[in-house]
């Protein structure tokens, strides 16, 4: 529970936020507090409300906020006086003279270096008052009031006096609405109120094809597009709360959408670009500006611009080739540059293409704001920040709260990467923060994504390094008016998650991991990884105890179902352990000892049932919670992985009952195969990421070892990443995918490439060494492989050789040898496929790793 304050008559205590002692338990901190002798409480059954300078809907919006936040506490009714003695008095004070009076006599006029987003507070023992250069200056002081009567026990608030403004002028969160879910009507108005109240003043939304225009009615899918009369609504909404919106639509790279879409193919220049020379997409691109612009309230608008990987890596041909990549990028940013001054938008674009190619820089104009953006967790950001800094271009900072691919965000590298990048971009002189949260994935709730809302909040209005625990405390009393910081303390026990095997950054793959192995197949588990994700599962959800806040109750639901959803993962993977065990000792039996046998497949068939009973109800749990925030769209592309695992629990629901009756009828227990309960345990952790390209057909068996690579300069030095084309010696484009296999252990090759009777697959990875030494890869494979390490071949074994025996489930394992260099270190493994099974494992021996798609680390 949060210190007593104890007051000694006379006594004035300074508690800034850059100093020492309690906080006010507000998000963002004000800049500056003082706490003073006694406390405020309300004179009666109603409190009067005076209003200087603040009318209209905003008025009302003050009224009612304040009306919630009195009656939560005090069970006290607001009502407007306009009497001098209101017992809360807010406004400004250049439009009332009675009130600059009453400011200046008692200390807290608003001086002009508050600017116009700053306020004073006032707390005394009768009255509260708050005074402010504008009426958005005022409406964010009601809101630190908010949170200090949520954030404080008790019913007497605590005098003090508040001097407070910002640090960075821009302060906005930007919400990826493409790539999954995309939200209410009603959850856009929570977030502006939401956004507002942590003094967020801009907001945005990735836009690759979600919106609905005028012009092209069909871009959007109809379950899921956002029209510009909904944003124009959601912009005069958003006003009322001191909230622009930021227009955004992606301009280039990350067209896939759009260009999937029959109508709009032509304007591709690949499946994923946009084609820059081609004038129809410069029309299109103007016709959605057009549309757009009116809707969304800022001035600035971003085109994105990033990611054009066909630019920057593909094979240009034609006017193209000679064009250039930075030539043909910095001619397309000036067009899209004119195209939004031309709608009175101001342009900001990304800046990892100028990055790539810094002569861009020279080519472009210099009111073009860059985003140096990056999310890792990195102690300095200096080679985002510096080459625009120095060409002489204003900047923001986008900083991000990460779900692509997590089932929530890893706060450890958000609160890192938020803080750090903030800080050094403040330091510098950044014109704003653009926090951007990411959904690529798809299985994402925005409710997961307030901590990291709220920390952008902090870092922007007050940039600072200090430790989490105070952030944590203000962040639960201040928001939630929760005294036992329960999102906090669960949001980091379920963070441990980050650093364990199975769980590494809170991966979303796990979860479509293979629980239950088709008929003939088999499945390996290894539970004593699992033992630390049941453990912090349990910490977790102990913190959050009974999931209830005093505001914003759903936040720990949304919270708690996350907890759910590891906690099953783990349960499932030993529960289906057991079931398989139990099983086969009922095979081994059924002959000899039917009645036996029979106890041991009710056994599993009591495991599974229990298993299939949770996992539906987590399925329910899903469908509720997204319907209470998003659209239909994308809902059953995120139920694809839930449907899956359904129907794997109720076939093997369906396979042991039918054994029960062949028990009773005669014909005995089929082997465990047969029945999908080949599961089996193992120790270790395999690499289940890789790049893969193939497959390549030899022109006879003989020429197995020839090197398919050698248009890349050989398999030897092969440096491929995602997505990377190269021409083969038969003229044939081949592209290198990434590949993250759905089952643990083997990486089945025919499950990716056509089968053929003489084929070769390639696989790369790379393998982050703290130091220069020697590991050994155990190496698994039907098939003829080769193992290359930094360049170097360190393994061959021809096809028909067998393997040393093992307990790898793809065949038995060969020891191989790989001389690690301090550093990255690049694996690449070829594997040819002659007869039969095709396919490959691999692992490290007594050695831990995690990994990040195909890159992987020694712990």
């Amino acid at each position: 529970m949060i210190r007593e304050i104890i007051f000694i008559t006379g006594l004035v205590l300074s508690v800034a936020c850059s100093g020492q002692g309690e906080r006010v338990p507000v998000v963002p901190c004000p800049r500056e507090v003082v706490m003073t002798a006694g406390s405020f409480s309300p004179p009666g059954a109603k409190v009067t409300l005076r209003l200087s300078g603040m009318e209209g809907k905003q008025a009302d919006i003050v009224q009612e906020q304040l009306s919630e936040a009195f009656s939560h506490r005090y069970g006290t009714e607001i009502i407007r006086d306009e009497g001098k003695r209101a017992d809360i008095w807010i406004g400004l004070p250049a439009s009332d003279p009675q009130f600059r009076r009453m400011a200046g006599r008692n200390g807290f006029l608003p001086e002009t270096g508050l600017g116009e987003e700053g306020y004073r507070l006032r707390i005394d023992k009768a009255h509260i008052y708050i005074a402010a250069n504008s009426t958005a200056g005022a409406f964010y002081g009601v809101q630190t009031l908010k949170q200090l009567l949520r954030g404080y026990p008790g019913k007497e608030l605590p005098a003090m006096n508040i001097r407070d403004w910002p640090a960075i002028g821009f302060r906005c969160i930007m919400d990826d609405i493409s790539r999954g879910p995309v939200p209410l009507s009603d959850y856009l108005k929570q977030q502006v109120r939401r956004y507002a109240e942590m003094k967020i003043n801009n907001m945005s939304f990735y836009i690759e094809h979600v919106i609905r225009t005028h012009r092209y009615p069909g871009l959007a899918p109809p379950d899921g597009g956002i029209s510009v009369e909904e944003f124009a609504g959601l912009s005069a909404y958003a006003a009322d709360y001191h909230v622009s919106l930021v227009g955004n639509f992606q301009s280039l790279g990350h067209f896939e959408k759009v260009l999937s879409n029959p109508r709009f193919s032509q304007l591709g220049a690949t499946g994923r670009m946009l084609d820059p020379l081609n004038p129809a997409s410069i029309e299109f691109l103007g016709h959605i500006y057009e549309e757009m612009a009116p809707a969304f309230s800022s001035p600035w608008f971003t085109p994105d611009l990033d990611e054009a990987w066909d630019l920057s890596r593909g094979e240009l041909t034609g006017e193209a080739a000679v064009l250039g990549p930075a030539r043909i990028y910095a001619g397309h940013v000036i067009k899209v540059d004119s195209l939004l001054k031309r709608v009175g938008k101001k342009s900001f674009i990304w800046g990892d293409m100028v990055l790539e190619h810094p002569e861009v820089l020279e080519m472009i104009p210099k009111d073009i704001v860059i985003g140096a953006w990056d999310y890792s967790a990195s102690e300095s950001y200096a080679r985002f920040i510096d080459p625009l800094k120095e060409a002489g271009f204003g900047f923001f900072i986008a900083p991000g709260v990460l779900n692509s691919n997590r089932l929530i965000p890893d706060y450890r590298m958000t609160t890192t990467n938020i803080r750090n990048f903030i800080n050094e971009g403040y330091e510098k002189g950044t014109l704003g923060v653009y926090c951007t949260v990411w959904d690529d994935g798809g299985m994402h709730f925005f409710s997961h994504d307030w901590y990291g809302v709220a920390y952008s909040a902090e870092q922007s209005w007050r940039p600072n390094r200090e430790p989490l625990a105070d952030f944590d405390t203000r962040f639960s009393r201040g928001i939630y008016g929760d005294m036992e910081n329960r999102i906090p303390s669960a949001l980091h026990a379920l963070n441990h998650l980050t650093g364990l095997a199975p769980t590494f950054e809170m991966n979303a793959g796990v979860f479509h991991k293979i629980l239950i192995p088709e008929s003939g197949e088999m499945a390996t588990f290894n539970p004593e990884s699992w033992a630390g994700v049941k453990q912090w599962t349990a910490a977790a959800g102990d913190a959050l105890k009974d999931a209830s806040t005093p505001f914003y109750d759903m936040d720990p639901v949304y919270l708690s179902f996350t907890i759910s959803q590891y906690d099953f993962m783990a349960d499932a993977r030993n529960g289906l352990l057991e079931a398989a065990e139990a099983y086969k000792r009922a095979y081994r039996v059924s002959g000899s000892n039917p009645v036996k046998a029979r106890q041991y497949v009710e056994e599993a068939l009591d495991i599974v049932e229990d298993l299939k009973y949770r996992f539906e109800s987590m399925k329910t749990d899903f469908e509720i919670l997204w319907d209470m925030e998003s659209r239909p769209y994308w809902k059953e592309q995120a139920l694809m992985v839930y449907r899956e695992h359904e129907r794997d629990f109720d076939n093997l629901q369906q396979l042991l009952k039918e054994a029960l009756r062949g028990l009773r009828t005669g014909p005995g227990l089929p082997p465990p195969a047969e029945m999908r309960l080949d599961i089996r345990r193992h120790k270790g952790q395999y690499f289940q990421y890789w790049l893969l390209t193939g497959g390549f057909t030899p022109d006879s068996p003989a020429g197995n070892r020839t090197d398919f690579l050698s248009p890349m300069g050989g398999a030897a030095d092969a440096r491929p990443f995602p997505g990377m084309r190269f021409t083969d010696k038969k003229s044939n484009s081949r592209m290198w995918i990434k590949y993250d296999a759905p089952q643990t252990g083997r990486i089945d090759l025919p499950a990716i490439f056509d089968r053929h009777d003489t084929a070769v697959v390639y696989a790369y990875c790379t393998i982050d060494s703290p130091v220069k030494k020697e590991v050994t890869a155990l190496l698994g494979s039907h098939d003829g492989i080769t193992v290359w390490c930094n360049g170097k071949e360190v393994w061959h074994r021809s096809a028909g050789q067998n393997p040393v025996a093992g307990e790898n489930p793809v065949a038995g394992e060969d020891p191989v040898r790989l001389p690690l260099e301090e550093g990255r270190n690049h694996i690449m493994i070829r594997v040819e496929q002659c007869k039969g099974h095709w396919g490959f494992s691999f692992r490290l021996k007594d050695v831990e790793v995690r990994n990040h798609k195909q890159k992987y680390y020694i712990q």
